[in-house]
């Protein structure tokens, strides 16, 4: 992994002024925050944030999807989420090609979107175990008898 070259005071500060994120802080040495209401703590003012990593350069940083009005789909099984889309008519290469993408550990992704305004979009986690259905014959079957 690359070290950033700018500090990460820099990347808080623009985050919130150029998407309009709220910045969870997150202590050094980990990937997650610690606190159980982390949710209530996000910074959204940019000089505050700028502020905030200046005084903890070895903070990491993350963002609060809710109020930052991101949804992400987190795909963890790239090559059975790929059979889900095929079945549904959508061309993923081209989704994935022109929406804002992280690339986690292979083989899986985040597409990332931002929630229109007026809309409310709740958690929601969706499973399909592979290993029940490995060739996704069972799941098409599903989704013919549903599009009916």
């Amino acid at each position: 992994m690359t070290k950033p070259t700018k500090p990460t005071s820099w990347y808080a500060k623009r985050y919130i002024e150029r998407f309009g994120l709220h910045i969870v802080p997150i202590e050094p040495m980990r990937k997650f925050p610690r606190s159980k209401d982390w949710g209530n703590s996000t910074l959204s003012n940019p000089l505050i944030a700028e502020a905030f990593y200046n005084d903890k350069p070895d903070w990491n940083l993350g963002v609060a999807l809710g109020p930052s009005r991101i949804c992400a789909l987190d795909i963890d099984d790239l090559p059975s989420f790929r059979i889900i889309c095929e079945t549904l008519g959508i061309d993923l290469d081209d989704l994935i090609k022109h929406t804002p993408t992280i690339q986690g550990q292979a083989p899986g992704l985040r597409l990332e979107f931002r929630v229109p305004d007026g809309m409310d979009l709740p958690y929601q986690k969706l499973n399909w175990r592979p290993e029940s259905d490995p060739t996704g014959e069972i799941h098409r079957e599903l989704m013919s008898q549903a599009k009916e």
